[in-house]
């Protein structure tokens, strides 16, 4: 299953909380535009904000460009950063390898 989820930080290069999104088909659309506004409304409590947001591909295939579905969630996240009050200038989207996560190796390398 892929996954994918939000990063929160007091600033870009502050990554506090990691919050997942989803463990199934992102064609969940309606249910993320949600738990994304709730996650922008929590980070705005918090004094955070959204910095980035992260995907790992179901079939631990190495990406070699950003799916269109995993590019207009990131987009979400864009928005839902700017509807709170957040900089989004600098959200990021990781694609996380899943099979160096499998393996006990940073997935990020």
């Amino acid at each position: 299953l892929a996954v994918s989820g939000v990063l929160l930080g007091r600033s870009h290069a502050d990554i506090t909380n990691a919050v997942p999104l989803t463990h199934v088909a992102l064609a969940l659309a309606p249910c993320i535009e949600v738990a994304l506004t709730l996650i922008a409304k929590h980070a705005e409590q918090s004094k955070e904000q959204i910095v980035g947001f992260y995907y790992a591909d179901a079939r631990g295939e190495k990406l070699t460009s950003v799916p269109p579905l995993v590019a207009k969630l990131g987009e979400a996240a864009v928005s839902a950063a700017q509807a709170s009050g957040g900089d989004a200038s600098g959200v990021s989207l990781l694609l996380l390898d899943a099979d160096r996560a499998e393996s006990g190796v940073a997935a990020l390398g």
